[in-house]
């Protein structure tokens, strides 16, 4: 059965509005435009990250290191190349899409924790390459003074509200899409995977293939997430994207809901937020954060979503009697 795709892209229009509404009428302070940017990118990334991990099981410890490729991809063909945003984006693509595939195949034949320790692996040596190779990522001075980029012609963005709309785009289409491919025949691929792995092989799918669609997905998640951190941050270091960037990603999928992208939606929101407000904490945000993850993965293994939907129909069941 297909998505409602006219629901859908009702929803993904009101959305639209709405972001356009925010910053115009009701947010002027650049702080609140740019965490509403910060949401909008880390919804891209769990998405991503939900479609291997939630849907097709392959624990990705990684995608900081995605993300990374994206960005610095993003920043060098900024300051080297164009500044036109539908060619970035294209290169953030390519290039982690090909690194994905890289890192899918190397994890073919393996399974449970030891992909997430391959994955874990492969985001400490980009974290690695990206200090030591100076010459073209300055190492741990970064990439500063990005600009802004065009988006056609010589139309450019004019600051953090112009860039809220052109994420909030990207976000509805990747959400679009990223329905269109779990409730496909390529999704119910990934949940064939995700719950017998030798079934799924022995009822005929193509096992190591999806994976490597899945790991492919994931990673363009992750790039075109990368690519647009960079422009709202105007900077970028190595150590932006290292472990505590992947396991804040995961900790947003496994607080929404695995398995749901609106879960992913509701994780990368909240967590967002959260960060901002336990800022003060400094070094203790991640304690805190992990204390949290356990506690859901304990009680609520259904993430908030799964609750809310509990919860709802229970109630619906009560009235109807």
């Amino acid at each position: 059965m297909g998505i409602p795709y006219k629901k859908l892209l009702l929803y993904g229009l009101t959305a639209l509005v709405i972001s356009y509404l925010i910053p115009t009428f009701f947010l002027k302070n650049k702080y609140y435009i740019n965490l509403l940017n910060l949401i909008g990118i880390y919804i891209i990334i769990t998405t991503g990250l939900n479609i291997i991990t939630g849907y097709c099981g392959q624990i990705n410890i990684g995608q900081g290191g995605f993300c990374a490729i994206g960005a610095y991809t993003t920043a060098l063909f900024t300051l080297h190349i164009t500044t036109s945003l539908p060619v970035l984006l294209v290169a953030s693509i390519v290039v982690t899409g090909l690194v994905g595939l890289l890192v899918g195949i190397s994890c073919l034949r393996l399974a449970g924790t030891y992909i997430a320790m391959t994955t874990l692996g492969f985001g400490a040596i980009v974290e690695v390459i990206l200090f030591g190779w100076e010459k073209l990522t300055r190492g741990s001075d970064g990439l500063r003074d990005i600009p802004y980029p065009k988006i056609v012609g010589s139309l450019a963005l004019g600051g953090e509200e112009d860039l809220l709309y052109v994420i909030s785009l990207i976000t509805i289409v990747l959400l679009l899409f990223a329905y269109n491919v779990v409730n496909s025949r390529l999704g119910r691929a990934f949940m064939a995977i995700r719950d017998d792995q030798l079934a799924a092989n022995l009822s005929g799918i193509n096992v190591p293939r999806y994976k490597l669609y899945a790991f492919i997905m994931c990673a363009c998640y992750g790039g075109i997430g990368g690519c647009l951190y960079l422009f709202s941050a105007k900077c970028i270091f190595p150590e932006v994207f290292g472990l505590d960037f992947s396991i804040l990603s995961l900790m947003m999928m496994v607080l929404g809901g695995m398995g749901s992208i609106m879960g992913g939606v509701l994780g990368a929101a909240l967590l967002t937020v959260s960060f901002e407000l336990l800022r003060p904490l400094k070094e203790y945000q991640m304690v805190v954060y992990g204390i949290l993850i356990v506690i859901i993965a304990i009680f609520i293994p259904k993430g908030l979503l799964g609750v809310g939907m509990d919860a709802f129909s229970f109630v619906t069941r009560r009235l109807q009697k």
